[in-house]
């Protein structure tokens, strides 16, 4: 911030940090007020503890624009076409249980066009897919079926009495390293149970 020797208001001293600092929408309005007011240039950044150079850049693009908002930036130019994602996208659905390094081949051979897996995944997740764990089913055949049927009849009207003295437990698994060797598969929200995107073995 500037330091006021008493020596007027176009003397005060201020920091080099100060001078990198961006000026706020309101300070912006300020600034162009004041120089309307016949404010010089200076005096309206030491009054706002900037460098002349960022109120003369703000004043330009005023007059040029009439605003006081920075212009919109195009930002890193994408290393992906539209036919790219969905191509990355299309290979996701056709196989949900392809990794972000496995995609990135099925992606490299028809374009060599070389990405990263963080690539894949960004294009991913702007597709609203993300890698979960599927849902597990158990294979049941006609026999499996009819126990569990039966299982059911005989426990529908289970009192209270003989429900208090079962069980439940619960096995949760933690993983101290990244990798922790589960099969992920890619899903959309409210995709759990579709079919793609479970698995059936038998535990």
């Amino acid at each position: 911030m500037g330091v006021n020797m008493g020596l007027g208001p176009t003397s005060s001293i201020t920091s080099p940090l100060s001078t990198m600092r961006r000026l706020r929408e309101d300070e912006r309005l300020r600034a162009i007020g004041m120089i309307q007011a016949g404010r010089t240039q200076a005096y309206t950044a030491a009054q706002l503890h900037v460098s002349q150079s960022v109120v003369s850049r703000l004043w330009a693009r005023y007059i040029a624009t009439g605003r006081v908002q920075d212009r919109p930036r195009s930002g890193r130019p994408k290393c992906t076409t539209r036919r790219d994602d969905r191509r990355i996208i299309t290979g996701a659905l056709r196989d949900r249980r392809l990794n972000a390094t496995q995609l990135q081949q099925v992606h490299r051979y028809p374009t060599w066009n070389p990405i990263s897996t963080q690539t894949v995944r960004s294009r991913l997740h702007a597709a609203e897919l993300r890698a979960r764990r599927p849902y597990i089913t158990l294979p049941q055949t006609n026999r499996h079926r009819q126990a569990r049927r039966e299982l059911g009849r005989r426990h529908q009207r289970l009192s209270n009495a003989r429900g208090s003295h079962v069980m439940f437990s619960d096995e949760s698994r933690f993983s101290l390293y990244f990798n922790d060797g589960r099969h992920r598969v890619w899903r959309r929200p409210g995709e759990r149970h579709q079919p793609a995107a479970m698995i059936s073995h038998d535990r």
